[in-house]
C-alpha cells in the first residue's frame, strides 16, 4: 500500500492501541507466512461488519485470495449476512479488487480539511 496515494504506514503506538482496544479480536485477523516470514495479511472488523483487502508484499500476491476467502469464511462463521470496505477512490487496486469479487460501490465520502490559522 506505500505506493498508494496519501498512504500513512501505522506506527508500533498505532498498533498496539489498536489490540489493547476492548472490542479487538486477535480472530479477525488473518496473516499469510513464506518461510516464517509475513508476508499478507487481511482483517475483518465483525462489530461493524468491515472486511479489509488483503495487503501482501510485493511478489507475494499469490496469498491475497486466501486471505480474503479466510476473513469471508470467518464472516459466514460469525453469522454476518453483509460485509463493507471503505476505501479512498484513488487507491484503485483496492477498488479493482473489492469489485472483481462482487463488491458494489454504494456511496463515495469526501473529506474535508482546512488549517484553521
Amino acid at each position: 500500500a506505500c505506493t498508494l496515494p496519501g498512504f500513512k504506514p501505522a506506527t508500533a503506538d498505532d498498533v498496539r492501541r489498536r489490540t489493547r482496544g476492548r472490542d479487538f479480536d486477535p480472530r479477525s485477523r488473518f496473516y499469510a507466512e513464506e518461510n516464517g516470514e509475513v508476508v499478507g495479511y487481511c482483517v475483518l472488523e465483525p462489530d461493524q461488519g468491515r472486511v479489509s483487502v488483503p495487503w501482501c508484499k510485493p511478489g507475494s500476491e499469490a496469498v491475497a485470495e486466501p486471505l480474503f476467502d479466510a476473513a469471508l469464511a470467518s464472516a459466514r462463521d460469525r453469522g454476518l449476512t453483509r460485509l463493507f470496505a471503505a476505501y479512498r477512490r484513488d487507491w484503485e487496486p483496492a477498488q479493482r479488487f473489492l469489485a472483481d469479487r462482487g463488491f458494489a460501490a454504494v456511496r463515495e465520502m469526501i473529506n474535508y480539511w482546512a488549517d484553521p490559522h
